[in-house]
Order: structure tokens, then sequence, then C-alpha cells
């Protein structure tokens, strides 16, 4: 980028692995919303199916990321972004893209520095295991009593929050 370009308000990270039945439809929705300016980066597990194939036909940026992982993804994900506020999201179509506006307006309006998604509030029984479902809640109610906070999805695949915070953060 050079020094004439303006950063872009929106950096979404996508970790891949084997997403190649969703991936297409996850990218083409967020193409077909409006968002502020904006950069897309795929970071990929090495994916061994047509993952990479199908994310290069898009105008965004593809990173493979050697070591395995989603928490390795994100990292090197957050390394390269470039926008102000950062959206994570899964790229199984676990959220539907057009979410993403919900997500990023509170902290576009200044009032909040992380936003989560919500994926239990109408999960269907087929969506997830019990016993995920239950650790799911479990974990989710134990933060909020440590924490008296009022989260619905403490594991969430779906957030935004302001790239400042991540910074101060110095996760390595």
């Amino acid at each position: 980028m050079n020094k004439t370009q303006k950063a872009p308000l929106l950096s979404i990270i996508l970790p891949t692995l084997n997403e190649e039945q969703a991936i297409e439809k996850v990218l083409t929705e967020i193409n077909q919303i409006h968002l502020p300016s904006k950069e897309i980066l795929i970071v990929d597990g090495c994916s061994t199916d047509n993952t990479i194939n199908i994310a290069k036909k898009f105008d965004i940026k593809v990173i493979i990321e050697p070591k395995r992982g989603y928490g390795n993804a994100i990292l090197e994900g957050m390394k390269l972004a470039k926008g102000k506020i950062i959206v994570i999201m899964d790229s199984d179509y676990t959220y539907p893209a057009h979410y993403i506006p919900n997500l990023i307006n509170p902290i576009i309006e200044n009032k909040a520095d992380l936003v989560l998604g919500n994926r239990l509030k109408n999960i269907k029984l087929e969506s997830m295991n019990f016993l995920h479902l239950f650790g799911n809640k479990f974990l989710t109610l134990t933060f909020n009593i440590l924490y008296s906070s009022k989260i619905q999805d403490t594991q969430t695949g779906f957030r935004a929050f302001k790239k400042i915070i991540f910074k101060k953060l110095n996760i390595k």
C-alpha cells in the first residue's frame, strides 16, 4: 500500500481448511452486501480440496498458513490485516455474511469495541451435537458468572473488534 492509499476500514479474515463446499457462497455474499472499504483475507491451513482455487477467483488475498489450526490462521490474518475493524468469521457458512453490517455497526458508532455473533439464538438441533451444545452453554454460563457479563455465545466463530484492541493484547 503506498502513502496515498487509505487503509481499509474493514478487514475480513476467513480461516479455511477444506471449505470448498461453502467458500464460494461466503465470498459471493460478502461481495453482495454494502460494506465500507474492505479487504478480504483467506488464511488457509493447507487445504487438500479445491478451497484455494475457488478463493482465487475472487479479488482477495489468499495466504497459505503452513501451521495448521484455527488460532494460527487468525494470528496470521491479524498480522496482515490493514483494517481498523477486524471481522473474523468461519468459512463454512455457519454465519451468513449479510449479518456483517449488524456486527460492525456498534463499533463504527463507537458503542462497542467488540461484538460477538450468536449462533445459539436460532440453532437447529441437527446443527450441533448435544455435547458441543452443552459444552458451549456451560462455558458461556461460567464466563458470564466469572465476569458478570451477558454474553450469549462465547465460542462463536463470528466476531468483530477494533484492531487496536488486539494490538494492546500483544498476543504472540
